[in-house]
């Protein structure tokens, strides 16, 4: 079950955020075709799939969340450590390649530039911002995969879930915006692409509830 899970979220991040048309303001076959069928190139193709796979690597950890998650997956006891499982081999693809493509441009800037990302987050400039924002981007995106796999392979202590679950859900939608914001910071995604923060919320609900009944006396 958790595998038809993972293929419909990948299925309908390819068809509805690819094929939508920003120009158009609606969903276009062309656009899509373009990516599956490699009339773009193989570069273009690749670059696509790339941000289906961050959306649905961030949509399948907020999944593993929501309230009704064992209904949905017929009340597996094991689904959820499968969808972690899957959110975690999807965002590491994502964070690969992108580490591939992005490593010192814009998106990911030499790791010498680093430590001036305190100066430059704080610089008058708004696109010196962005710099240090995008930095902000991968370093939010580092801590929350981190999070992910001690979710997802190191068998987190139980009453560690709810809170370290929460960071990586909040690291992974903080990674998302920053990493998509343009130097005035506004978010210019595709209608599709703010799927994931609703899903995100609904699971970030559902962990403070499961947080405060852990702490309560």
């Amino acid at each position: 079950m958790v595998v038809w899970v993972t293929a419909i979220v990948f299925a309908l991040n390819l068809v509805l955020y690819t094929a939508y048309d920003k120009k158009a303001k609606g969903l276009s076959s062309t656009a899509l075709l373009d990516v599956v069928t490699f009339r773009q190139g193989l570069a273009h193709t690749l670059v696509e799939v790339n941000k289906v796979l961050g959306l649905a690597g961030l949509t399948l950890l907020a999944l593993a969340f929501v309230p009704l998650r064992e209904v949905w997956l017929s009340a597996d006891a094991l689904a959820q450590d499968a969808l972690l499982l899957h959110a975690l081999v999807v965002l590491a693809l994502h964070s690969a390649y992108s580490l591939y493509k992005y490593y010192g441009e814009t998106h990911i800037p030499l790791i010498q530039t680093w430590p001036g990302i305190v100066s430059e987050l704080y610089a008058p400039s708004p696109k010196v911002r962005l710099i240090g924002v995008r930095k902000l981007s991968n370093l939010t995106a580092s801590l929350g995969l981190g999070l992910v796999l001690w979710l997802a392979v190191w068998s987190a202590p139980l009453a560690t879930v709810p809170a370290t679950a929460l960071a990586a859900i909040a690291l992974g939608t903080l990674h998302f915006y920053t990493m998509e914001v343009d130097f005035r910071l506004v978010l210019g995604v595709r209608p599709f692409g703010f799927a994931p923060f609703y899903i995100a919320g609904a699971a970030s609900l559902t962990l403070l509830v499961s947080l405060y009944l852990s702490l309560k006396p």
